[in-house]
């Protein structure tokens, strides 16, 4: 059957209904197997993380070695330029931050020694009953005294999660090799390895291949690069913010909070809670919430507004409540790195799966 080249570039829309092509139900397997790989990758949460932080900066790094081609250098002079220069700025980043990113990791450690064995648990007290003034059916002393000691609880386990994050991705020279390594050989192979594994499949599958992988690798890419742009640009406002008014631990609340601007909807409350607990439990007043309430509302709000084609590009239709799913489900296997992995994860899904939905009605194999 053939097919112009306008029909084929773009996937078109499809209805899904297994009941009535039984050819169907053998996309049960491939889903099973989905979720014993995540299942697995539980256990090598990260090596995950680095392998999307891979895909990230190759995502990033391509268009640039590309433009430099054009410009008339070499294919191989010009990628290994790019790598030199990225390698040359991690360096500098690394050599700048790492004393006081150690700093204020040993401190963020205190902190939730200290938050475990005194009064931690009053500052959550003060926070939830701050909001319970606000609200009929929490104000009672025996409702919050409960509230704050789960929430403490869950408090807790997210800043062990936040400190063992930070650690792990930012001073690790470990990772930091094997992530240089592992974005020099997909920036040098990628292309050849995408080939290989098309051509590794059976010829009646090579057109379909070829125009999926296409559109995967371009799809995944654009992801990519606006999230990149987002976490670096937020990831910058936020340490800044927070030096300026005083907050401890700048750079890693700043950290978390850009990676959190990643996350559609919910977002902007995940990185929100660890600076509003740090700020309320530092500065033992409740007005310092409305100062970072604002501030995160903001940034937001100018996220959006600065980058909202970009972020029309890349939508992908998941609507919050299955955004909230996909970021629970996440958080129960990875704990804390879940909620980083979640979205990327479910982009790569829906992507393929859209790609084998269109293959399934526009070709026959």
């Amino acid at each position: 059957m053939a097919h112009s080249p306008q029909q084929l570039k773009q996937p078109l829309d499809f209805h899904f209904t297994p009941w009535k092509n039984p050819a169907n139900i053998k996309l049960i397997f491939p889903l099973i197997m989905g979720v014993l790989v995540i299942s697995l990758l539980s256990y090598f949460s990260t090596f995950f993380f680095i392998l999307v932080l891979t895909l990230l900066f190759t995502a990033v790094l391509r268009p640039v070695v590309f433009h430099f081609e054009k410009r008339g250098f070499n294919p191989v002079g010009a990628m290994i330029l790019v790598y030199l220069l990225f390698i040359a700025l991690l360096f500098l980043l690394f050599i700048v931050l790492a004393p006081q990113v150690s700093e204020q990791l040993r401190e963020m450690t205190q902190l939730e020694r200290q938050l475990r064995l005194n009064s931690g648990q009053h500052a959550i007290e003060k926070f939830i009953s701050f909001f319970a003034a606000k609200i009929d059916f929490l104000d009672s002393p025996d409702l919050q005294q409960r509230l704050a000691k789960q929430y403490f609880v869950v408090f807790l386990r997210f800043l062990r999660g936040a400190v063992a994050f930070s650690s792990t991705i930012l001073l690790s020279p470990i990772n930091l090799f094997i992530l240089g390594l592992a974005i020099f050989f997909l920036l040098k192979d990628g292309m050849q390895l995408q080939r290989q594994i098309i051509s590794a499949l059976p010829n009646r599958f090579l057109e379909f291949s070829t125009l999926a992988f296409d559109n995967i690798v371009d799809t995944l890419a654009r992801y990519f690069r606006v999230h990149f742009i987002v976490l670096v640009s937020c990831t910058v406002i936020y340490s800044f913010s927070f030096h300026w008014l005083g907050l401890p631990y700048s750079i890693l609340l700043g950290f978390i909070a850009g990676f959190a601007c990643t996350i559609p909807y919910f977002g902007p409350v995940i990185g929100a809670l660890p600076a509003s607990l740090v700020g309320l439990y530092s500065f033992k007043t409740s007005a310092v919430l409305f100062v970072l309430i604002g501030l995160f509302a903001a940034v937001h709000f100018i996220n959006m507004l600065v980058l909202r084609k970009q972020h029309e590009s890349i939508s992908h239709g998941i609507s919050p409540f299955y955004t909230l799913l996909i970021l629970l489900v996440c958080y129960t296997i990875w704990g804390f790195w879940g909620l980083f992995f979640a979205i990327p994860l479910a982009i790569c899904l829906v992507t393929i799966f859209k790609q084998l939905m269109w293959g399934i009605q526009n070709f026959h194999f």
